[in-house]
């Protein structure tokens, strides 16, 4: 919420510093926006009401400006129960003696994607990413290749519920998908259970 709070007053700011630099009085820029002089004086003054994701944008573009909007894997999202589980049940294939973390964050300051299981076998590092669904599995893959690619990990293992619909999108990514993560499930469960390396990236359904 602080954050929010924080991005709001920036775009405010903004807002007023380009139109005292443009020479603009704010009836100026309330009549071109079709609102009263005192509602744009509340919003450059950080009052409620706030404006809308519809008015900050007209807004701005009165004054010259246009607003981007970006998104960046931040932290780790809200996980639900089936998650907590699909993560418990991946566990129970490791032996005990196997080194692993937990939500493990990378290694990079104020980078805080994680990996839902770090395990370390020998001296292979292997990111596990579990996913109780898939909407996208293009985005999905490119996601976790990232991640491995920005972190010190030998292997990509993505495990996923073994569902129908799991199954369907699996299957409907083919070739494209088995290139990327080669190493299907029952050589991932043969190697785990005896704490050895995969050898590979690979995808287990579970």
């Amino acid at each position: 919420m602080q954050r929010g709070l924080r991005l709001g007053r920036g775009l405010r700011q903004a807002a007023l510093e380009a139109r005292l630099n443009l020479g603009l009085t704010q009836g100026s820029v309330a009549a071109a926006l079709g609102i009263s002089k005192s509602k744009l004086g509340r919003w450059e003054n950080c009052q409620r009401p706030d404006p809308t994701l519809a008015d900050a944008a007209t807004w701005l573009t009165v004054l010259g400006l246009d607003l981007v909007l970006k998104m960046y894997p931040s932290g780790a999202p809200l996980r639900d129960v089936a998650h907590v589980r699909l993560v418990s049940r991946f566990l129970q294939i490791v032996p005990p003696a196997v080194p692993r973390r937990l939500e493990a964050p990378k290694p990079v300051p104020r980078d805080l994607r994680a990996w839902d299981v770090l395990l370390t076998l020998g001296r292979v590092r292997v990111g596990v990413a579990a996913e109780t669904r898939i909407r996208d599995w293009q985005a999905l893959l490119r996601r976790e290749q990232l991640k491995a690619r920005d972190t010190p990990v030998d292997r990509l293992l993505l495990v996923l519920s073994d569902t129908h619909a799991t199954r369907e999108a699996v299957d409907a990514a083919g070739v494209a998908l088995r290139t990327e993560l080669p190493l299907e499930g029952r050589a991932i469960r043969a190697a785990l259970r005896l704490g050895r390396d995969p050898g590979a990236n690979g995808l287990l359904l579970l």
